[in-house]
């Protein structure tokens, strides 16, 4: 059973003096991506992953560094250093003018990516991180900490740094993210004030989101940890730092709510055309279709989307409306791939005595990317794009259930294991990042025949009981002598299958026989059990 974050701690007869109420708490996740800009222009320039790279920006009439990769780090290079001086420590490194828009465009886009788990979701302004409100979601996904693990898991297959944290709090999931000696692994924040301040107790001054003259002062006086300043009187704080530091203090223990703002959804992307005079005849529904498509397309270009399915409505002059859909199999938003999918729509539109307003609207927006490709060229994406456009024009042109794909079942009978299915429900349901990955049982498989006989035919086979695989077999009468085989491999029926005698226990052998031919047959029925068996032909190996 999935325990939620106020209940970590466990139930208690007594609670701490400064302990809010468990019904209060929140569940913050922050994802801070240390060396995401840096990892962005390298993916996009196609250097090396290790070359060093130095991000700076025109500060005080200086170029000064802002962000560094983990290569120039290691180097000796850190934010704050001037270009000139870490052209000295590192000769090698690359330098580059910061790009705050290109960088917060991929921030906002791992944002959407981020709202399968939670829709609040929001982008750090103060750094490369996002943050994400798990309250009453979390359980959806078996719990905060799977969410937590599940994130770092795909950022870092894509080839990012990341460190994360979970608290009651933004500032304190912040200041684990930023400065914790764990986060890269994933830090969980206790939820109890007490706990919560030893928790961050040890963390630098930095910590607390801090403008650089109130660090400066802390910094003076000798408080260099959070610890230090929780043993200060406020009075004395607020005599010399500004009332932001008591805000951000404030709100890192949750004594002042936060405000924070999740990123907008997005809106439907659509365009619609209004006629002054009726539009009748085919050759002028089929420009209307075209300019259509045309300014959708350029659309979803700009704002860096793709869709899933497309409706062409109409509204007649006599105020009857109908509507067309076309959907894809991959998300698009090229055009050529919408004007060959549609090709027949003008055929298909009944004007009557003519259009007063026609539209066109996408649906099912995503990325035009997948997060693996955010930074930079997926290749396997690109190749399987063009069978996925292939079958996309197939299925409009004979229809979304005439042309279908075959998708893996989590079965262990091998007449179960693909099922037939259309295009969308095959990656809606089945291949959410567009993957296409086998379920985890058929990696536990012995190797499969590429062809399978459906029904399996029965054959004669000549073996010793209980479990030897057999001598001979004759098959449409045609005998051959089995030289090698190996098995048995039992396959069982489901346990919920209440009809057993007509699905039992198999025993399954590969054979090589005599002319060569490699087969897969099986026996079914256990002689053991007392069961009558027989022996059955169920594939061809290639």
């Amino acid at each position: 059973m999935d325990v939620s974050l106020h209940d970590r701690i466990g139930a208690s007869s007594s609670v701490d003096a400064g302990a809010k109420p468990a019904s209060t708490a929140r569940e913050i996740l922050c994802v801070f991506l240390p060396f995401l800009p840096t990892t962005r222009l390298i993916r996009q320039q196609g250097w090396p992953a290790d070359t060093p790279v130095g991000l700076y920006h025109h500060t005080q009439q200086t170029d000064r560094l802002l962000f560094v990769s983990q290569t120039a780090q290691r180097a000796g290079l850190y934010p704050g250093l001037s270009v000139a001086d870490a052209r000295t420590y590192c000769i090698s490194a690359q330098f580059h003018a910061v790009e705050l828009d290109k960088d917060r465009a991929c921030l906002l886009a791992l944002a959407y990516w981020c709202r399968r788990y939670t829709p609040l979701v929001g982008i750090d302004e103060t750094g490369c991180g996002l943050w994400l409100d798990l309250t009453g979601a979390s359980h959806l996904f078996g719990g905060y900490d799977a969410v937590q693990t599940d994130i770092i898991t795909k950022l870092s297959d894509a080839g990012l740094d990341v460190c994360s944290a979970i608290a009651p709090t933004y500032g304190a999931a912040w200041a684990l993210a930023h400065y914790h000696d764990a986060a890269s692994s994933g830090v969980i924040a206790p939820i109890r004030r007490a706990a919560l301040s030893d928790c961050l107790s040890l963390l630098p001054v930095a910590a607390l989101r801090l403008s650089a003259a109130d660090e400066a002062i802390l910094i003076q006086t000798g408080l260099r940890q959070i610890g230090d300043v929780f043993a200060m009187r406020r009075a004395a704080l607020s005599m010399r730092l500004t009332a932001d530091f008591l805000l951000q203090l404030d709100q890192l223990l949750g004594d002042v709510a936060e405000p924070l703002q999740p990123v907008i959804e997005r809106q439907p992307v659509y365009v619609v055309q209004h006629w002054v005079e009726p539009l009748a005849g085919l050759e002028g529904l089929t420009q209307m279709v075209a300019d259509l498509l045309a300014e959708l397309s350029d659309k979803l270009m700009k704002k860096e989307q793709v869709a899933r399915w497309f409706e062409i409505g109409w509204q007649r002059v006599d105020g009857s409306c109908a509507r067309l859909h076309y959907h894809l199999s991959r998300p698009s938003n090229e055009l050529a791939l919408l004007m060959r999918l549609c090709a027949d729509a003008a055929e298909k539109i009944d004007a009557e005595f003519g259009l007063s307003c026609s539209w066109v609207q996408a649906y099912g927006l995503t990325d035009t990317v997948s997060v693996t490709a955010l930074l930079g060229t997926d290749t396997q994406t690109a190749r399987a794009e063009k069978a996925d456009q292939l079958l996309d024009i197939l299925a409009a042109k004979f229809g979304p259930d005439k042309v279908q794909r075959l998708v893996p079942q989590d079965s262990w009978q091998a007449e179960q294991r693909e099922q037939r299915t259309t295009l969308a429900q095959a990656v809606d349901k089945y291949s959410p990042h567009l993957d296409w990955q086998m379920p985890s049982p058929a990696q536990m498989l012995a190797p499969r025949p590429v062809r399978l006989l459906d029904p399996p035919e029965p054959i004669q086979a000549m073996a010793l009981l209980p479990d030897n695989p057999p001598v001979m077999i004759r098959w449409r009468h045609h005998s051959w002598k089995v030289m090698r085989a190996t098995g048995p491999e039992r396959i069982g029926p489901s346990w919920w299958q209440i009809d057993r005698q007509k699905t039992r226990s198999r025993d399954y052998y590969r054979i090589e026989t005599n002319e060569g031919a490699r087969l897969w047959i099986y026996r079914e029925g256990l002689p053991e059990r007392g069961e009558e068996s027989a022996w059955y032909l169920h594939g061809f190996f290639a």
